[in-house]
């Protein structure tokens, strides 16, 4: 989807946006406080995201919100942004969450980040991928393409549950790690062939990432 849906209540809202290969999800309690209703869902473009967090940027302050049947509104100060909302259906993104995930793996985030920086220039140019060998006090992270070789680097991990060799779009891991303002993040995993699901560790806001795992 070109955009995230809202979901606001009067005690929790989650935004969630998806790619097909790829879903996050944040959550917080009292972000919203709603006048007439109690729930609002709302499909709202990408483009319009990006203008309210520029607008919003250094502003420290309530923002007003509205929606009627076709538009969304936000009051951010003395600026005001208005947009069409996305039409069409949303994924069932609740089936994609994983339900039990019995192994995680906790890293430092900066120590991550610079690993994957470092072997995601070894990988292939097309898949981007990344092979992750999880064991209870290290991870083994490497890479190879035809044209760069190989690489290979290790990075402190503590693993509770059984160890696995994972690949991963680096990519998508790089995305994960920029949008995460905690020290550590959480690796839960079931096996090597579904849904894994990273989450800051710590971290006021809920927020859930769930990537798809690479055949090796």
């Amino acid at each position: 989807m070109s955009g995230a849906k809202f979901e606001i209540g009067k005690t929790q809202t989650r935004v969630i946006t998806t790619d097909g290969h790829r879903l996050a999800l944040a959550q917080t309690n009292g972000a919203f406080k709603l006048q007439d209703v109690d729930t609002i869902e709302a499909l709202i473009p990408r483009k319009t995201l990006a203008e309210l967090t520029r607008i919003a940027t250094g502003y420290d302050g309530d923002a007003q919100f509205g929606i009627d049947e076709n538009h969304v509104y936000f009051q951010i100060g003395t600026r005001t942004v208005i947009s069409r909302l996305l039409a069409g259906q949303f994924p069932n993104y609740e089936m994609v969450l994983p339900k039990a995930s019995p192994n995680v793996a906790i890293f430092d985030c900066g120590e991550l980040a610079k690993a994957l920086k470092r072997m995601a220039l070894m990988s292939d140019g097309t898949s981007h991928a990344v092979k992750l060998q999880i064991s209870k006090d290290q991870t083994i992270i490497s890479a190879e393409s035809h044209e760069e070789g190989e690489g290979r680097e290790t990075v402190s991990s503590q693993l509770s549950g059984e160890e696995v060799t994972i690949g991963f779009n680096a990519e998508y891991l790089q995305d994960i790690l920029n949008a995460t303002t905690t020290q550590q993040i959480a690796f839960h995993f079931k096996d090597a062939g579904t849904q894994a699901e990273f989450r800051p560790v710590s971290d006021d806001i809920s927020q859930r990432q769930i990537v798809m795992p690479m055949r090796l």
